[in-house]
């Protein structure tokens, strides 16, 4: 079984899974996973907010961490932490790392995914059709229900693309192009919010943001690590920043998240689309 899905990963393709130097147990996990899947990844050490901080002021240039704030408000209307960051960095690196090789599409894991029965297949048909998008999300954060989009293109087993017109939460997977991995790191720059907010802002980035419906991805529900470590009993502090002026910019960034899909999605998908619909965020496998 391993090697018939081995066979139908396309050429071209590279697999990083985003993992903590000190989280071995979650890599070997990850493995074990993407085996069963006859799959096999390149393991890429994360941005550690616990011991990287001065190096990670000096990629990005944010003012030093109050404990593990970063800001009190970002331009999103919420406070930022410094485990974000992290998480943001080390999809940045990635990327980078992929750009540094030959291959033409690169699937980017966190090392908390779980993936469906059929991902390699929904997979090799996803990067079958790469001259429509430029990232494919493939996790919706647990949804349940429908959204509208606007499908793309049919996928084995009941799958399909779609332009969501509700960006989706979660960053445990996606695949990218090598030049939509070069918008996405030029745009970057000065942009500081959770990486999976910033995968879903097609009007910073640009790119054809496709989703997988349903998602062939979840997270598999491991506790995160990605943050600076607490004392027991300490809880994280809520995202959102109190205040008229936070709602404000919350809301004004909600909306240039959802507004330019619409735009993006029928301009980019002109007669090359099969119509408006309610799409699946998740099934059980």
């Amino acid at each position: 079984m391993g090697r018939e899905l081995v066979s139908l990963m396309p050429p071209g393709l590279v697999i990083y899974v985003i993992n903590l130097d000190r989280s071995q147990d979650r890599w070997l996990a990850m493995v074990a996973r993407l085996e069963a899947l006859g799959l096999v990844a390149i393991r890429m050490s994360a941005v550690d907010a616990k011991s990287e901080v001065d190096e990670m002021r000096r990629r990005r240039g944010f003012p030093a961490p109050d404990g593990d704030r970063i800001f009190q408000m970002n331009a999103e209307g919420r406070r930022y932490l410094i485990g974000e960051e992290a998480c943001f960095q080390s999809h940045l690196k990635a990327q980078a790392l992929f750009l540094q090789t030959d291959e033409t599409l690169a699937l980017i894991l966190e090392d908390d995914a779980d993936m469906a029965p059929d991902f390699a297949e929904t997979i090799s048909a996803i990067a079958a059709a790469a001259p429509l998008w430029d990232a494919v999300r493939l996790e919706s954060a647990g949804r349940r229900g429908t959204r509208r989009a606007l499908k793309i293109a049919d996928l084995p087993g009941g799958r399909m693309l779609v332009g969501s017109l509700r960006p989706c939460s979660g960053s445990s997977g996606y695949l990218i192009t090598r030049p939509g991995a070069e918008r996405f790191i030029a745009a970057a720059k000065g942009v500081f919010e959770p990486v999976d907010t910033y995968l879903s802002s097609v009007g910073k980035h640009g790119l054809r943001m496709l989703d997988c419906a349903p998602s062939p991805l979840r997270q598999s529900g491991a506790a995160s690590v990605i943050h600076a470590e607490r004392d027991a009993g300490v809880t994280t502090p809520t995202r959102r920043a109190p205040g008229l002026v936070a709602r404000w910019r919350r809301l004004k960034a909600d909306l240039k998240r959802v507004l330019p899909r619409r735009r993006l999605f029928a301009r980019a998908y002109k007669d090359r689309n099969l119509g408006w619909i309610e799409a699946p965020w998740n099934r059980d496998w």
